[in-house]
């Protein structure tokens, strides 16, 4: 064993521990960036010389420490199932919102809610019908007929212009998936290619997995990690993006003969429903 093998072992530490407080600065000045994982320095061990040589025989106990890469501290299992309850939360979430300013078109119960002017309408008709030939039962029935019409044209306006506002936010999103789509298989192929020249592609896969995030909450979408580093999103059974191929989706308007079509979303290719699990757009 060499004389400076011991100055060699020291300098490995310094150099492998100088990589780590550099690592813990990086975590440090992200600490409030949105979509940033934790980063660690994984550290190897260099062993000693197995090859043997005349007149020389190794006697110490390795060659000091080495830096194998920096990695996220993340568990992709873990990931994927967060995915999933995101876009489930996502859905009941959208649902109680369109729920709720459908219930605001309804003021029930209440003085001026449809019950209680359909009471009041029929109440009028019952008033008629015991006094034919009264005139003001009958302006009575009529300012109560008008108002209940007034009342249920009003809601009838209101239920649509909730239905046009949600057809309007779903062609929105599919603008969102479909450009969201277009980036994250950028950086797919951003990542495989730093990761096949040995390069740290950790900050690129924190901008894709932050998309893949949104795209969950937008339409339910679920991820399969690939061992190149690329990211496999699926909306339903269906891959949005592989690698670096996206499938555009796109909205199909309703049937306007039918008035209980609605617009649903399909894919670009070949016309098939998008079997969309969760999120916003379910």
């Amino acid at each position: 064993m060499s004389t400076f093998s011991g100055l060699d072992i020291a300098l490995s530490s310094l150099y492998a521990q100088r990589q780590g407080l550099e690592t813990t600065g990086q975590n440090v000045a992200n600490a409030n960036t949105e979509g940033y994982t934790r980063q660690r320095v994984k550290l190897v061990s260099v062993g000693a010389p197995t090859v043997p040589a005349i007149f020389s025989v190794w006697t110490g106990g390795g060659a000091g420490v080495s830096v194998a890469g920096v990695e996220r501290m993340l568990d992709n299992f873990l990931e994927s199932r967060g995915l999933q309850e995101h876009g489930i939360d996502a859905a009941l979430k959208g649902t109680q919102t369109l729920l709720t300013r459908a219930q605001q078109a309804f003021p029930e119960p209440g003085d001026t809610g449809i019950q209680s002017q359909l009471s009041a309408f029929w109440a009028a008709w019952h008033d008629l019908a015991n006094r034919p030939d009264d005139p003001a039962g009958r302006r009575q029935l009529l300012e109560q007929a008008a108002t209940l019409a007034t009342s249920l044209n009003q809601a009838a306006d209101s239920l649509t212009k909730i239905r046009q506002s949600s057809a309007d936010q779903l062609q929105s999103r599919v603008q969102e998936i479909n450009s969201d789509a277009q980036q994250i298989a950028s950086l797919n192929m951003a990542i495989v290619r730093a990761t096949e020249a040995g390069m740290s592609p950790n900050e690129l896969s924190d901008q894709r997995d932050l998309l893949i995030s949104k795209l969950a909450d937008i339409a339910g979408a679920t991820v399969r990690y690939g061992d190149n580093g690329a990211a496999d999103v699926f909306l339903g059974t269906t891959a949005l993006v592989r690698v670096g191929d996206v499938q555009d989706i796109t909205l199909r308007p309703g049937d306007p003969n039918d008035p209980d079509s609605t617009m649903s979303m399909v894919w670009t290719r070949d016309g098939t429903p998008v079997n969309v699990t969760g999120g916003e757009a379910l």
